[in-house]
C-alpha cells in the first residue's frame, strides 16, 4: 500500500504519546478507530447498538489504560481489535451463562411454560435438562425427570401411570432433582460472584 509507511509512523507516534497521558492523542485514536470498533461490537451483538456501543467505551477504556504494556505501537489497531473479540466474546459467555442459570432457576421453581414458549427456549431448556440429567446418578430420579422436562413434557399423574409408581413417589422424586438444581444453582451464583 503506497503511503502507509507514513501513516504507521504517525500512528505508532500517537500511540506512543497516548501512552505518555497527551489527552489530544489519545482523542486521535479514539476517532480514528472508534467506527470500526463499533461496527466490529455490532456484529458480535448481533445488532445491539446499546451493548456494542458499551463494549466500543469498554474496549477504548481498557485499551488506553493500557498502552504501556502495548510493545510494538506500529500494532495498535490490531491490538485494539484483540481487546474488543476478547470483550465480546467474554460477554457473550457471560450472558450465555446468565441463560442457563435463569433456566436452571426456572426448572428448579417448576415454573413449566406454557404452550406459548419460544422454540429455541424449549430447546435450550431441553438441552439443559439433559446436561443436568447427565450428572444425576439415581437412575429412578433420571426417568421421572426425563419425563417431566423432556419431549413431549408429560404430567407428574401421566409419569406416575406411565412407571408405575405412586403420585407422591414421582412428585419426591421431583423435589429430590429440583433440590439438586437448587444447589446447582446456587454453587454457580458463588462462582458467577467471586
Amino acid at each position: 500500500m503506497i503511503g502507509s509507511a507514513p501513516l504507521e509512523a504517525e500512528e505508532s507516534h500517537l500511540v506512543r504519546s497516548a501512552a505518555r497521558g497527551d489527552r489530544a492523542a489519545q482523542q486521535v485514536l479514539f476517532n480514528r478507530h472508534q467506527r470500526g470498533v463499533m461496527g466490529y461490537c455490532l456484529l458480535a451483538s448481533n445488532g445491539d447498538r446499546e451493548r456494542a456501543l458499551e463494549l466500543t467505551q469498554e474496549t477504548f477504556l481498557r485499551a488506553l489504560s493500557s498502552l504501556g504494556q502495548l510493545q510494538e505501537p506500529g500494532r495498535f489497531r490490531s491490538w485494539l481489535f484483540s481487546i474488543a473479540a476478547n470483550l465480546c466474546r467474554g460477554r457473550g459467555a457471560q450472558e450465555a451463562r446468565r441463560r442457563e442459570i435463569l433456566a436452571v432457576a426456572q426448572l428448579s421453581l417448576d415454573a413449566t411454560p406454557g404452550g406459548n414458549e419460544d422454540p429455541q427456549e424449549r430447546e435450550a431448556r431441553i438441552t439443559l435438562v439433559q446436561r443436568l440429567l447427565s450428572r444425576l446418578r439415581d437412575p429412578d430420579v433420571r426417568a421421572v425427570v426425563s419425563l417431566k422436562y423432556g419431549e413431549p413434557e408429560h404430567t407428574t399423574r401421566e409419569i406416575a401411570s406411565r412407571l408405575g409408581l405412586p403420585h407422591g413417589t414421582v412428585t419426591s422424586r421431583l423435589v429430590r432433582f429440583r433440590a439438586a438444581i437448587k444447589r446447582e444453582l446456587l454453587r454457580t451464583m458463588l462462582e458467577e460472584a467471586s
